[in-house]
């Protein structure tokens, strides 16, 4: 990467990263954040070169997956997740947490102690005493989850199943604290919902980040109805202005409050219920349909 790149995407100066590289200056704390998304390490490494606390766990990861004879795209697959979230598991470019590991050790019949502390093997022998699940399992059981919810959303709607035609756009990580950019393609159709059956104005996304977790997981699809102002206690998707011809950057949030000159927001990973955007700053905001809604015909 080039420092003329690493610029673009941390939304300075060129001089100014040279000026880091050479000593003549110390990046702000804040700007750390933006340095260590855009060259994808974690940031306890590049202000010091101390080592990540969880590097073992995405070493684990790493050998296990490859025990499986698993691709990362494979791991995404039957993680239900976007390309590329393994591959930043596994470079430290995205947070491991608790749940996370045992949604890990589950779809891919890893024993959860081993991926936390080594302990043990890798798999159980007791439950695979002919060795490891075969990739062509592995896929074939997630195949079949996703399968399993197609048909249980089609049961909801009735005999008829539901018309695959919401579009899901695609989103891209961002810098500056961030969850996402809207990148203006789209990726994949979703089913219409039968609370959204005859909506023109609907579009959904997968979630980038876990700033809403338990509420939001990384890699959920959300429905979004536009043209409908949010309240109070809404979730809410907030686009601030970008550069010229850019998209801005898009936030997942709640709304807790909205004046004339600001929205307040909050969220729940980690929990904080101050968040002010200014009022002349935000582009869009987007109201996330919530589940009975998406339910209800």
């Amino acid at each position: 990467m080039s420092q003329a790149e690493l610029a673009r995407r941390c939304s300075i100066s060129r001089e100014a990263v040279a000026q880091w590289e050479s000593g003549a200056t110390q990046p702000a704390t804040k700007r750390l954040i933006d340095i260590a998304e855009a060259l994808r390490v974690e940031i306890a490494w590049l202000i010091g070169g101390s080592q990540d606390p969880n590097i073992e766990i995405r070493r684990r990861l790493q050998s296990g997956r490859e025990l499986l004879n698993l691709t990362p795209l494979d791991v995404d697959e039957i993680l239900d997740q976007n390309p590329g979230y393994t591959q930043d598991l596994e470079t430290g470019a995205r947070a491991i947490y608790d749940t996370l590991l045992r949604r890990i050790a589950g779809r891919l019949h890893l024993r959860l102690e081993w991926l936390i502390d080594g302990t043990g093997s890798a798999v159980d022998p007791v439950e695979f005493p002919e060795g490891p699940p075969s990739r062509q399992e592995l896929l074939r059981q997630a195949s079949e989850r996703k399968e399993l919810v197609n048909q249980a959303v089609d049961h909801r709607s009735g005999p008829t199943p539901l018309p695959l035609d919401v579009a899901v756009l695609g989103v891209t990580a961002a810098c500056g604290g961030a969850d996402f950019r809207l990148d203006g393609t789209v990726i994949d159709q979703a089913r219409r919902p039968p609370g959204l059956a005859g909506a023109s104005n609907v579009f959904a996304i997968y979630v980038i980040g876990d700033s809403m977790y338990p509420r939001f997981e990384e890699g959920d699809l959300v429905y979004v109805q536009t043209g409908r102002p949010p309240k109070p206690g809404d979730d809410v998707i907030i686009e601030l202005h970008g550069a010229a011809g850019e998209s801005g950057p898009c936030y997942i949030k709640r709304l807790v409050r909205r004046t004339a000159s600001h929205l307040q927001l909050c969220q729940f990973n980690p929990p904080l219920d101050d968040i002010k955007f200014p009022t002349e700053q935000i582009r869009e905001i987007y109201r996330i349909v919530r589940g009975p809604e998406l339910l209800s015909a």
